[in-house]
């Protein structure tokens, strides 16, 4: 009985997480949703964009046919290039000197999966000198779809 109790305790300390394979919907379109809201922060930083480079270094979770799914999603509804590089690679591609991107970089820094219909993410848009939002988000799987529920700003320039 005192084993039960201090597991139960425990999982209340640390906090319950599940893994991706327990979540409702398809992951994929949890991203997309995240991805989206995050086009719509700070939409200067829009302006004039010759590509899109979606950063999936800290989305090791996703499998191909996910991020296949994702960046088909951006090439269907952006009329501008849709790549996968990190800033640094952007930057050293394009003038370091000046750190000044011809595009954005939609980058995810850190998911948590709360629940089956929950989860947690931050990511962040940057376009180098002209400015990065940091955003953190919940997501909620309601009515078939995955949507962002809440989001708040923790980073900006």
């Amino acid at each position: 009985m005192r084993i039960i109790l201090m597991t139960i305790g425990m999982l209340f300390l640390f906090g319950c997480s599940v893994d991706k394979d327990e979540l409702d919907g398809e992951v994929s379109q949890a991203y997309i949703a995240m991805f989206e809201k995050l086009m719509e922060e700070d939409s200067a930083l829009n302006s004039d964009k010759q590509y899109i480079s979606i950063d999936f270094t800290e989305a090791e979770d996703l499998t191909e046919a996910e991020i296949e799914e994702i960046v088909h999603h951006f090439e269907d509804n952006y009329e501008v290039d849709i790549i996968n590089a990190t800033v640094p690679e952007l930057l050293e591609r394009e003038d370091p000197a000046t750190g000044i991107l011809e595009g954005i970089v939609l980058s995810v820094e850190e998911v948590t999966y709360e629940s089956p219909s929950d989860m947690v993410i931050q990511a962040q848009k940057y376009r180098g000198m002209d400015g990065m939002i940091g955003l953190e988000m919940e997501l909620m799987y309601e009515e078939d779809q995955w949507m962002v529920s809440e989001s708040e700003i923790y980073e900006m320039y």
